[in-house]
């Protein structure tokens, strides 16, 4: 996380920007690329011990034109949800790169190392390199949001409802053992 000055603080800090949380991700590569921009933020609290940040990209790339964005993955679990699918994927070891093209967009959620048994269908190394079907995420309601005409603050705002009342019931099967997944991962 960081507070603007590039100062980087311990993973367990975060500092307020505008009265908001703004994680900060090691994840993308080549941030700053034209016509790409991302926002990351925090679901609040009650939901820190099974998601790290959602990140959200927005594109709009020039007619016959390719923005290639450069993606290292934490060795945790993703949600992704843009414009066709909800897929989970796993963690992959590899520089990745998405080839944007068009106008679209992708809302993403970084699970901590915990989440994984409770999100995946299949146990979170055996997930396909093409992701796992995602059947209960709120696809519809995000779509709605990110294809509608909401300011920024007030999309992120839609947001974080429609991904909390999606991700809070998985955190009463948390227990002592997913904290401590949650622990060993961060050392």
């Amino acid at each position: 996380y960081t507070n603007g000055a590039d100062q980087t603080a311990p993973s367990s800090c975060t500092f307020a920007t505008k009265g908001a949380l703004v994680p900060v991700s090691k994840g993308h590569l080549n941030p700053g690329a034209p016509d790409v921009t991302f926002d990351r933020f925090e679901l609040g609290p009650g939901l820190d011990e099974l998601v790290r940040h959602v990140w959200v990209v927005r594109w709009d790339v020039p007619d016959g034109e390719i923005r290639s964005q450069r993606v290292l993955t934490y060795p945790a679990l993703n949600a992704v949800i843009d414009s066709r699918s909800a897929r989970l994927f796993g963690p992959e070891s590899r520089v990745q790169v998405q080839e944007l093209s068009g106008t679209s967009w992708a809302v993403g959620v970084l699970f901590r190392p915990a989440a994984g048994r409770l999100v995946a269908a299949a146990e979170p190394a055996d997930l396909p390199v093409t992701g796992e079907h995602l059947g209960n995420a709120p696809h519809q309601a995000l779509a709605d949001v990110m294809n509608g005409t909401l300011s920024v603050p007030a999309a992120r705002l839609a947001l974080v409802g429609i991904l909390r009342a999606w991700l809070f019931p998985y955190v009463s099967e948390l227990d002592e053992r997913a904290a401590m997944v949650n622990i060993v991962c961060q050392l």
